[in-house]
């Protein structure tokens, strides 16, 4: 009978305990905790343990963006700076 009281009493504070952690867990200060924090570090640790395997995203691809290319160097029939339509009728 003792036991059962104890047991009953574990079960109670346990059931309690994670009522209380349930609360706790969704108000503001638990994200800036540093309980948080150090569950999450530890769930990292022991994860691949059990096959949980925490894979960084593959890295972007660089791109470099420039200017474009100049016209004036493509297309010997654009017209360049000081050559244009005024300066061929003056001639």
């Amino acid at each position: 009978m003792i036991a059962a009281a104890v047991l009953l009493g574990v079960l109670v504070a346990l059931l309690g305990a994670f009522v209380a952690f349930y609360l706790y867990s969704r108000t503001p200060a638990w994200r800036t905790s540093e309980t948080r924090m150090a569950t999450m570090r530890l769930l990292v640790i022991i994860g691949p343990m059990f096959g949980a395997r925490f894979e960084n995203p593959p890295p972007d691809r660089p791109a470099v963006m420039g200017e474009g290319p100049d016209p004036a160097v493509e297309d010997p029939k654009a017209p360049r700076i000081g050559q244009g339509e005024d300066s061929r009728s003056r001639s």
